[in-house]
């Protein structure tokens, strides 16, 4: 089936015309996140194509653009808090050979990261005065997609969390181009799913308004035909 990529920029040299404006990828995400199967298969073909995208991959710019990208535009929740673990662990190991070429690019311009200020990417050694590689946090929440439950509290973690799903709790705050609908795995685990939050889903259209204009449900191979009867 058709997986969006990045938006061309294929033939593009001047940086100036391309950066730091223009979206590179769409955004996307998983409610049902799993094991990050889908994501992580997604962040590799992307990674596969910026390779292949001169005004991407020998720029710095243009790859810490793409993996602020990847952070804040890939959305996923998943209920079990052992899947969720390995979820993190995947897009974590996706997003790596990129986060290596950034790092590579930005020793050899020994300009400071514009990243965000997540923890420190592991595995390359640390020499002194050396800028390293931290990551946006990525949008990725341990939660029932049916309940999309807030949390309490007032620590920084609890509180950008709370930001996020209150954001993904209002369509008209937080629309996505990409809506992935793999059964969840918990339905197959347990042989139930929590009641819809009323204040959040209408049953009968069940998410569909957090699709943007011209949105696509994203039907992985092998499911279309168990979910996506009789729809479009």
């Amino acid at each position: 089936g058709y997986i969006p990529t990045l938006h061309g920029l294929g033939g593009h040299s001047s940086m100036e015309a391309t950066y730091p404006s223009r979206a590179l990828i769409p955004t996307a995400i998983d409610p049902c996140l799993g094991v990050s199967t889908f994501l992580s298969c997604y962040i590799r073909l992307l990674i596969r194509e910026a390779r292949r995208t001169e005004a991407i991959w020998n720029h710095l710019e243009g790859c810490q653009l793409l993996l602020n990208q990847m952070c804040e535009h890939l959305w996923g929740v998943e209920l079990d808090g052992f899947a969720f673990w390995i979820a993190r662990c995947g897009i974590l190991a996706a997003l790596a050979p990129l986060t290596r070429r950034v790092q590579t690019l930005l020793d050899h311009s020994n300009a400071p990261s514009h990243l965000g200020q997540g923890p420190i990417i592991p595995g390359a050694q640390q020499r002194p005065f050396r800028s390293s590689v931290r990551l946006p946090r990525l949008h990725l929440f341990r939660n029932d997609t049916l309940q999309l439950t807030v949390p309490e509290g007032n620590t920084p973690d609890i509180v950008w969390e709370r930001e996020c799903l209150v954001r993904l709790r209002n369509p008209t705050r937080l629309r996505f181009d990409f809506i992935v609908t793999n059964p969840p795995y918990m339905i197959r685990k347990t042989g139930t799913f929590s009641a819809p939050d009323p204040e959040v889903y209408d049953w009968r259209i069940l998410g569909a308004s957090s699709l943007s204009g011209g949105g696509k449900v994203a039907a992985p191979t092998g499911t279309k035909g168990k979910v996506g009867r009789g729809s479009r």
